[in-house]
């Protein structure tokens, strides 16, 4: 199957499918929607400026379960006028499977369900 939007995004990169690292990398996602795996387990590369990376790391520090406002989230980078800023970089977030997209934990763990549903043989 085709995907044109990962060459648009990756130009650069070399894809091989790799079968049996993809079930490796798909045992963990459903380990973390079920909420049984920690989230470093998936190897990750994840690229963004200074500030994003920065948000993405504090999202990844909200127990599972537990949801912080964009406010908060701002507020524990000890930037608290940069609300709007901590939104763009949620929204820029490619890896939302493993890094929270929202501040929600309890909001991505539903959405890791709904992927592992569709994805599961």
């Amino acid at each position: 199957m085709s995907r044109p939007w990962v060459a648009a995004e990756l130009p650069r990169a070399l894809l091989v499918r790799d079968d049996d690292a993809l079930r490796a990398v798909m045992t963990v996602v459903l380990q973390l929607a079920a909420g049984s795996a920690v989230a470093g387990a998936v190897p990750l590369d994840v690229r963004g400026t200074a500030f994003q990376t920065a948000v993405w790391a504090a999202l990844r520090t909200i127990p599972a379960g537990h949801t912080r406002s964009y406010a908060e989230v701002a507020a524990m980078l000890q930037r608290p006028a940069a609300v709007r800023a901590v939104a763009r970089a949620c929204a820029a977030n490619a890896a939302a499977l493993v890094v929270p997209r929202c501040p929600s934990s309890r909001a991505a763990a539903r959405m890791m369900r709904s992927i592992a549903r569709l994805l599961a043989p």
